[in-house]
């Protein structure tokens, strides 16, 4: 959703996207694609829709309508948005591993980026900052940057965590949390 919160984007298991422009009052269906995974920017303007077994789709248009952005069907399991709308991310599944397409200008053009082990991608509000989760021998693990993806270094969680199940970070990308299947943890080292 937007930052304010009066344009929200939800992807429903029902098969559609709808959207709110008043502060999720009242919701309007917008497009029967099978949402997966959804990111808006700070504005709302900019939205990126993942689909399960589909392309990816954007709106730059508050989500009234969707353009297919990158033809390759396949599920989207993450997406996310720098603030300004200018850097998008989506994570698209390869079977067990999944590989970043990343968009510099506003959606228009999509490039793969980086290796082939992506699960969760998130920004912070410029992208300078960015954590994300990989899978590396066998299981899960948690890298962040803070050079816009270029070098990324490996974290080191508490022992006894449990299995990583999503990470987020703040909009100045000082705040970086890992949610597991028995916790939630920040400022592990």
């Amino acid at each position: 959703m937007s930052r304010s919160g009066q344009y929200q984007v939800a992807v429903p298991s029902t098969g559609s996207v709808y959207t709110s422009s008043d502060y999720g009052i009242s919701w309007t269906e917008r497009t029967a694609l099978y949402g997966w995974n959804v990111a808006t920017n700070g504005s709302g303007q900019y939205v990126v829709l993942g689909t399960g077994g589909y392309a990816l789709y954007g709106s730059s248009d508050y989500g009234v309508s969707f353009q297919n952005k990158y033809n390759l069907s396949t599920y989207w399991i993450s997406c996310d948005i720098d603030l300004s709308g200018q850097k998008q991310y989506a994570v698209r599944s390869s079977g067990q591993y999944g590989y970043l397409i990343a968009s510099e200008d506003y959606g228009l053009s999509w490039n793969q980026k980086g290796g082939d082990a992506w699960r969760v991608i998130r920004v912070s509000n410029n992208a300078q900052f960015q954590i994300r989760i990989v899978n590396y021998g066998g299981g899960a693990v948690v890298e962040n940057t803070s050079n816009f993806g270029s070098n990324w270094t490996y974290r080191t969680l508490p022992a006894g965590i449990g299995d990583i199940a999503n990470v987020d970070i703040s909009g100045g990308g000082q705040y970086q949390t890992v949610t597991t299947n028995v916790g939630i943890y920040r400022d592990w080292e």
